[in-house]
């Protein structure tokens, strides 16, 4: 397990590495470089400009939809650059989520937030839908979806898919903007709760993340900093009292 760890370590320490050296880059592709500002860097989360990150063999592509194919739910937490669990499973992969009631029932209410936040990016503003963007990011691997993916399992070489979860339609505009509200905040405020007691399975510490949650949770307003609400182990409480009754 320590071997393991020192692994973990090193992984996310190259991610990180890799997203730094890509953030002060521009790409040949692009007529403009994106520099490193509050609304330009919030405008597409982890829109990475490099023509490094813009490059991905047809092994990484394949491996990525055999994955996202055979998403795995509860329990593991995997590594940012791995693409399944073989030979492991679900069950046997060494980094799991504590097994306690409190644990996995954040894991639960936690992954549901962020898919259902990532549903809310397939709704426009105008009907109740997300008020940061996500869908127009156009980097391969490092890119908004795949962000996501870090959040609900750990690793960016999945995709989360839209389930449709959140009510849509003319009608129903006060109803979806409400849903959304919800996830977006708790999702925000699960990434302020450990992996392994449940909590977001990625990472968000940098400056742009924060200001794209603030556009999340501010109607579009990159400057007006949100803060943490505790809206997800009040609910995870009363979700295991009612399970122990």
């Amino acid at each position: 397990m320590a071997a393991l760890s020192h692994c973990v370590l090193v992984v996310a320490v190259f991610a990180a590495t890799a997203h730094a050296s890509s953030s002060s880059s521009c790409s040949e592709e692009s007529a403009a470089c994106v520099h490193e500002t509050p609304t330009d860097s919030a405008l597409g989360l982890l829109q990475h400009q490099s023509a490094a990150h813009r490059v991905q063999s047809k092994g990484q592509s394949a491996a990525a939809a055999s994955a996202s194919s055979n998403s795995p739910h509860q329990g593991p937490i995997m590594m940012p650059m791995q693409a399944g669990l073989e030979p492991f499973t679900a069950e046997t992969w060494p980094m799991q989520v504590n097994k306690d009631p409190m644990s996995l029932t954040t894991e639960k209410v936690c992954m549901q937030a962020f898919q259902t936040a990532y549903d809310c990016q397939f709704i426009p503003q105008e009907f109740g839908g997300a008020t940061c963007t996500c869908l127009d990011d156009v980097a391969i691997t490092w890119n908004c979806p795949t962000w996501y993916s870090t959040m609900l399992w750990g690793t960016w070489y999945m995709k989360p898919t839209n389930t449709k979860s959140v009510p849509m339609g003319f009608d129903k505009v006060n109803e979806t903007k409400a849903v959304c509200m919800k996830a977006f905040q708790q999702a925000f405020d699960c990434t302020d709760i450990d992996m392994y007691e449940g909590g977001a399975k990625g990472s968000c510490y940098a400056g742009y993340c924060q200001r794209w949650w603030n556009a999340c949770l501010s109607e579009g307003d990159f400057t007006k900093d949100v803060l943490h609400k505790d809206s997800v182990l009040p609910e995870v409480r009363e979700l295991v009292n009612k399970a122990s009754h």
